[in-house]
């Protein structure tokens, strides 16, 4: 069962509501992103759902992404906007 709670953990892909931007976002980008502080970001692609919505998908699975935490977009050392992650949806 420990085994099978673990894998639930992996997630391939994530929605982030309330992103404020500092840059304006094309409506599918590259990006690095970060789910968690110190953790490094990881490669995914940013779908715009509308101004303050996206989903993300990674290219490998990111492990623990938690919903109510800060998910922070970069290109390379430049941060783009920064949203909330959501629960599974």
């Amino acid at each position: 069962k420990r085994q099978g709670e673990r894998e639930k953990g992996w997630k391939r892909e994530i929605l982030i509501r309330e992103i404020n931007w500092f840059i304006e976002p094309k409506k599918t980008f590259k990006s690095w992103v970060q789910v968690r502080y110190r953790h490094p970001p990881n490669p995914a692609t940013v779908t715009l759902i509308d101004e303050h919505t996206a989903l993300v998908k990674f290219l490998e699975d990111e492990w623990a992404p938690a919903p109510g935490q800060v998910a922070a977009f970069y290109d390379d050392d430049l941060l783009l906007g920064g949203g909330i992650i959501q629960p599974n949806f």
